[in-house]
């Protein structure tokens, strides 16, 4: 737009005319003309400007929106906190803008900021970080400065930034730590100690020029760093820095074994502080100690042992040889010690106390450990049962029924495949004294092909005896199960047994009739008080495959057939005459014998019959 005569930014400025100022930002003016006006608005440095000049960010022409950014930057602190407040909610071209002008509005901007983290969302909140990123190291004294807030976002935040910045943020924060503020100082050394060994050196070097307190400060944050501070110590012992190698040394010796006799006596002193500082030492000594403390512990009542406990522990892992050597030579109340500690210490204890079974005589102590720590250390003997021969893997076996009796059977069935004969036989035992339960997992053993497996299963089955004929029976109704035959094998060692679980397969259309017939044909007259004992509580179909063959095992021997009726629990007299009735010939002189031999219930039913066939 031209116009007749050219307004002077400059004079309205000077005369204070902001309205004015406002109208040349309008686009219908030339550019150069709006940059001069939102120049002057920033030479004026009123705080009215400032969302007029933030608004003018969306402009097109990057010159307006450069010259908006100089503008706020010369207002200063009153433009900072709405250009925060617009990280929230202005676009991308925008963000980048505001983005550039708290960058170069510098540490005060950084400060405030931080100071309003907890008020931004989204994209504002992550705008924020990457401007602070942007500003670079810098800043660490404003983040150090805001990190005693108790508002945990902004906590959160700042420690990211520190994260970010990575190796270069360890100085500003070592010299943080001579912060007044002891939150602060409190949350670097949190912060220094999770950062671990990589500060170790740094902390050790910037000793020298520091009060003692601020020392102690350095030494406590290396010492709760602990056994991942113990490399950069050595290396910081090596160190050409003679203030890094000094502090080193003097770490160092505190992890010694100069100090174990006073460390363990400070474990019992009445000063709480002395306490942990024994404790916090003794544990960063690790390994050395653990001898000392084990002889200590022996001397040592019940009560004062588990400070002892405590730190053995603490040092975890490396104590766990020491452990396992003193609980195979222990008995007694010794032994309940070692197996209270390696019990408490859990699983990373388990391999060990696995590869020790081969080198031990007695695995007495072993035994109690593993029961102690009861089913976190069944997978582990479960692999062992698998990996392991010979004495471990029996050893195994033998805990995990212990164990678990349930859980034990599936890993005991494996173990019946196992290329070592003698962890098959302990497989075999504890099969066999599961009882019951391993029965069904057995049976389908059978069906597996493995000749060396199949024998051992069936060798099992035998030995469980009457508990697992129900399954065995069951197991012939399947067609596509366990092999038929030896089921049947199996079923004959037990065969008088077996006839209950039998007879309900007598009826012709049930799967696995033909063999359950054949058992039972082969049990001859024995068969006979299991099937007239059977018959009131059977359906019609199989009372009357029942009756006709009871009437056919009485027709192939009478004499046996009765004599069988009169040697148990005599049956329903109603039942046996119908079935004897049609030999009274053979049957009439069985009876007047056992009327005339026998007092008792005997007589009287033999009595109930002779009487029937008088009637007859």
């Amino acid at each position: 737009m031209k116009l007749l005569f050219r307004p002077n930014p400059e004079r309205m400025r000077l005369k204070g005319d902001l309205n004015g100022l406002f109208r040349l930002l309008d686009g219908k003016y030339d550019t150069a003309l709006r940059i001069e006006a939102i120049l002057a608005l920033g030479r004026m440095k009123t705080p009215a400007a400032v969302e007029e000049l933030i608004n003018l960010f969306s402009d097109t022409d990057y010159s307006i929106r450069n010259a908006a950014s100089r503008s706020l930057v010369n207002i200063g602190s009153d433009a900072i906190n709405p250009l925060i407040r617009a990280l929230s909610t202005s676009d991308d071209q925008t963000g980048r803008m505001i983005h550039a002008t708290l960058v170069s509005m510098g540490d005060e901007a950084a400060r405030e900021i931080v100071n309003n983290i907890h008020m931004l969302q989204g994209i504002g909140y992550e705008r924020a970080g990457y401007i602070l990123n942007s500003m670079g190291i810098r800043i660490m004294p404003v983040l150090i400065d805001a990190y005693g807030t108790p508002d945990q976002t902004t906590v959160r935040f700042i420690e990211g930034l520190f994260e970010t910045f990575g190796r270069s943020a360890v100085h500003p924060l070592i010299n943080g730590l001579s912060h007044d503020n002891e939150e602060i100082r409190a949350r670097l050394s949190a912060y220094l100690i999770i950062l671990g060994s990589q500060v170790v050196r740094d902390l050790l070097g910037s000793c020298g020029q520091d009060d003692e307190w601020l020392r102690d400060l350095k030494f406590f944050i290396i010492g709760e760093i602990g056994k991942p501070a113990l490399d950069s110590l050595y290396q910081a012992l090596k160190d050409p820095n003679p203030v890094t190698s000094s502090m080193a040394q003097k770490v160092f010796l505190e992890f010694g074994e100069s100090a174990i006799v006073p460390l363990i006596s400070g474990l019992y002193d009445k000063d709480p502080e002395i306490r942990k500082v024994s404790e916090n030492s003794l544990t960063r000594i690790g390994e050395p100690i653990i001898p000392h403390l084990l002889d200590e512990m022996s001397m040592r009542s019940e009560t004062d042992r588990e400070q002892i406990i405590s730190v053995i522990l603490h040092i975890g892992e490396p104590a766990i040889p020491y452990l396992i050597r003193c609980l195979n030579k222990s008995k007694g109340d010794r032994l309940k010690q070692m197996v209270q500690i390696l019990s408490k210490m859990g699983a990373v204890t388990i391999p060990s106390l696995i590869s020790s079974v081969r080198e031990q005589a007695d695995t007495t102590g072993l035994k109690d450990a593993f029961l102690a720590m009861g089913r976190i250390a069944f997978p582990f003997l479960e692999e062992a049962s698998e990996r392991e021969r010979g004495k471990t893997a029996v050893f195994s076996l033998d805990l995990l029924r212990k164990i678990d009796p349930v859980r034990s059977i599936e890993p005991m069935i494996t173990a019946l495949y196992h290329p070592d004969h003698e962890v098959r036989e302990a497989a075999l035992e504890n099969l066999v004294n599961s009882g019951e339960i391993a029965v069904p997992r057995l049976v389908q053993v059978l069906g597996s092909g493995n000749e060396e497996a199949v024998d051992l299963a069936r060798i099992a089955l035998v030995k469980n005896g009457e508990e697992a004929i129900p399954h065995l029976v069951d197991s012939l109704s399947d067609p596509m199960g366990a092999n038929h035959t030896l089921i049947q094998e199996i079923l004959r060692e037990n065969e008088v047994a077996a006839i209950p679980y039998l007879i309900p397969f007598m009826e012709p259309e049930k799967e696995g009739h033909d063999e359950a017939m054949a058992l039972i044909r082969e049990a001859g007259a024995d068969a006979t008080i299991p099937l007239v004992h059977a018959v009131p509580d059977s359906g019609p179909d199989l009372q009357k495959e029942i009756k006709n063959y009871l009437t056919w095992l009485f027709n192939q021997d009478p004499q046996k057939f009765i004599a069988k009726l009169f040697s148990g629990q005599i049956p329903d007299a109603g039942l046996m005459f119908e079935i004897v009735h049609s030999s009274p010939g053979t049957v009439i002189p069985e009876l007047i014998e056992i009327f005339q031999e026998d007092d008792g219930s005997r007589s009287l039913v033999a009595g109930d019959l002779l009487s029937r066939f008088g009637t007859d």
